[in-house]
């Protein structure tokens, strides 16, 4: 089935599962969406977070979801596999997979694999996906 509906994108540059849960009802209650996508988390575990306190963080969202929206489900795209910072691939891999686990146990919470498709066959992420940073995605990574 397709969607049909406004799309809002809520998404801002450098942002954190805990910024989103400070300004929830700013940017997303008051929308009362059907369905939420996150992407987050690269930032987190960026700035030194560790996988379980990011884990805590998207168990915090997903509770003001059910609390302050009747029907809303969460899809969390993976924390993507990028070159500038793959030498913290283990604890994004944690983290991922934590929120993972915990969408196996929740209706309500889906999750969406990017990393498979981004991984090259050397085992590295692909280049051709990103900008020159090395870190935002290029319009191949946005289609892919």
């Amino acid at each position: 089935k397709y969607f049909s509906g406004n799309i809002i994108n809520r998404g801002f540059w450098g942002s954190h599962l805990s910024v989103i849960i400070f300004y929830f009802d700013e940017i997303v209650s008051k929308y009362k969406p059907k369905m939420m996508f996150i992407y987050a988390g690269d930032n987190d575990i960026a700035d030194k977070k560790s996988p379980m306190m990011l884990l805590d963080d998207f168990k915090i969202l997903a509770d003001l979801v059910n609390k302050k929206i009747d029907v809303c489900s969460i899809v969390f795209i993976t924390i993507k596999p990028s070159p500038s910072r793959w030498g913290l691939r283990e604890k994004m891999k944690k983290a991922n997979s934590s929120i993972e686990n915990y969408a196996k146990n929740n209706e309500k919470v889906f999750y969406i694999d990017t990393v498979t498709p981004m991984i090259g066959k050397n085992g590295k992420p692909k280049s051709d996906l990103f900008v020159k940073d090395s870190l935002h995605l290029n319009s191949n990574g946005y289609d892919s």
